[in-house]
């Protein structure tokens, strides 16, 4: 028997209701603010909250692959994170992620590798 965590469980429990796993489909069911936008290249996106309001935005300049795992990842953030605002930089820079990071992470390959 394999044990999944709170995320994998998260990311199947929404694609059984919903019936997708796209994340943009369920970001727009969800009924999350999101833009997509151009973005500094070394940012592919970010979620913030606005008193209780959350949001996504999402750099318009990656390629699809790219803009389905960010989407996906700042879902993650918006789901699992109440703070004010996470940011998916490039692997390219000398930021190393954090704990919040790895969590959006996990959803979002959590969320993608559902069919």
């Amino acid at each position: 028997m394999i044990l999944m965590n709170a995320r994998q469980r998260l990311a199947r429990q929404l694609v059984a209701t919903h019936r997708t796993n796209d994340p943009r489909q369920l970001i727009e069911l969800l009924n999350i603010p999101h833009i997509e936008t151009t973005l500094p290249s070394s940012m592919h996106g970010f979620t913030c909250r606005i008193q209780r309001q959350v949001g996504i935005i999402i750099n318009s300049q990656l390629d699809e692959s790219q803009l389905s795992y960010a989407r996906a990842h700042e879902l993650g953030h918006a789901l699992l994170h109440d703070h004010a605002g996470h940011y998916l930089i490039a692997e390219n820079t000398l930021i190393p992620p954090g704990r919040y990071e790895r969590e959006a992470d996990e959803f979002a390959q959590a969320l993608l590798g559902v069919e």
